[in-house]
């Protein structure tokens, strides 16, 4: 006999929708406290009315819920003998918590670089700042930061909009290369947009500089811009 086939006064689709609500609802809820034993017995309940109700996830979701309730406290503390109220907690699941594993993760510290310059204007750090609230004095509201790694000597130009960091860097890397007489062969940025300009590509391609980029969400490998800020 099906659930919507029982004789009540009551029309058979509202002893079915009660029926779905107590066994889909109300059940599953108590059945997450109770010893798994029981559990295995009243699964085939579940099985037998064809409800679409996934008793092992509601169980895993009422001991997430208590799992953050209790400040994602260690599995080896979460013993039902430590709690008066004991019987409305879940028992235990295996569940692999993101937080918590994250929280646990071990720092690992950089290793050192290997690449060393060995002459001035070998490799430039690149870095663009902005939007400023305020203005500067001549109207700018970005800079663009240029500096060397083998001398750490820094050049500023001061930007109205962020389109013209472009401008900026060709500009610059014609005028340092003309009047030092030496070649910029690396230039190191992160991967923000203005880096990525098909344009900004094409000149670094003609000029033979090889472009490098940092890592996404890795702000402690630009370690001159951070000592820089």
């Amino acid at each position: 006999m099906s659930a919507s086939s029982i004789y009540h006064p009551l029309s058979s689709s509202v002893i079915r929708h009660r029926l779905v609500y107590l066994l889909s609802s109300v059940v599953p809820y108590r059945l997450s406290v109770m010893p798994p034993r029981v559990q295995s017995l009243v699964l085939p309940l579940f099985h037998y009315i064809n409800l679409k109700v996934n008793l092992k996830s509601v169980i895993l979701n009422n001991f997430i819920y208590w799992h953050k309730a209790f400040g994602y406290v260690n599995i080896g503390f979460y013993k039902k003998i430590y709690y008066k109220d004991s019987n409305n907690l879940p028992n235990l699941v295996k569940y692999e918590c993101e937080a918590c594993s994250l929280s646990k993760s071990v720092y690992h510290p950089l290793k050192a670089s290997i690449h060393h310059v060995i002459q001035p204007l070998e490799c430039v750090y690149s870095n663009l700042s902005g939007i400023f609230p305020i203005s500067s004095l001549g109207g700018s509201y970005y800079y663009l930061t240029l500096i060397d790694e083998f001398t750490r000597f820094l050049w500023i130009y001061f930007l109205k909009e962020k389109s013209h960091a472009i401008k900026a860097i060709k500009d610059f890397i014609i005028m340092i290369e003309k009047q030092t007489q030496l070649i910029i062969k690396y230039i190191f940025t992160n991967n923000r947009g203005e880096y990525l300009n098909p344009e900004l590509k094409e000149f670094l391609s003609e000029k033979g500089i090889i472009h490098d980029l940092s890592l996404p969400y890795a702000h402690k490998y630009n370690g001159i811009f951070e000592h820089f800020k």
